[in-house]
């Protein structure tokens, strides 16, 4: 037995050192539980990043290869933008006909909203100075973007056009992101 003395009290305290060795067992355990844990959370930041990354990835191809079908000579009109084309398109046609093209610039406005949601979710953990630079250039498109593409029926209702040039692309942005998934990666 162990005889410890209380200062406070002035009394000795008996322990059994089976008690020490149960109480410091499982004090080390509480330990190894905590450092297990932190370095799970560690792991699951990391490869949530990572998934985080590849879905901005994937993203941005998809809603470049939406654009790119909307800038065919099936959907083009001359010297306008994609919106700019679809205006003019329900002007002459009709809104009914275009469903289609209003549905393929509906997805290119949710890609563009989950894109900016997603540049905001990775920008803190980002590797690279130009990434972070071209996300936000890439931030404020999406903005003039959207608000081109959620004002075309007042637009239309109006009798209005858009100017003819389409919004800047921030044209770093494609190459900033790859860089930095192939430095994640």
């Amino acid at each position: 037995m162990f005889g410890l003395v209380g200062y406070a009290v002035g009394t000795e305290v008996s322990i059994q050192p089976s008690l020490v060795a149960r109480l410091v067992g499982s004090i080390s355990i509480f330990a190894l539980l905590i450092s297990v844990y932190a370095c799970m959370s560690i792991i699951d930041m990391r490869s949530r990043q990572e998934t985080v990354l590849s879905k901005l990835v994937a993203l941005a191809q998809e809603r470049s290869a939406t654009l790119k079908q909307l800038r065919a000579d099936q959907y083009a009109e001359p010297d306008v933008g994609v919106v700019g084309a679809y205006l003019a398109k329900i002007r002459r046609d009709g809104v009914g006909k275009h469903a289609g093209m209003k549905q393929r610039l509906d997805e290119v406005s949710a890609d563009t909203a989950a894109l900016v949601v997603l540049l905001e979710m990775h920008e803190p953990q980002a590797q690279s100075e130009a990434f972070k630079r071209e996300s936000k250039r890439f931030r404020r498109y999406a903005a003039a973007w959207l608000d081109r593409w959620n004002s075309v029926m007042e637009v239309f209702m109006l009798g209005g056009n858009y100017p003819s040039m389409e919004v800047p692309y921030p044209t770093g942005f494609d190459e900033a992101l790859a860089i930095e998934a192939a430095e994640a990666g």
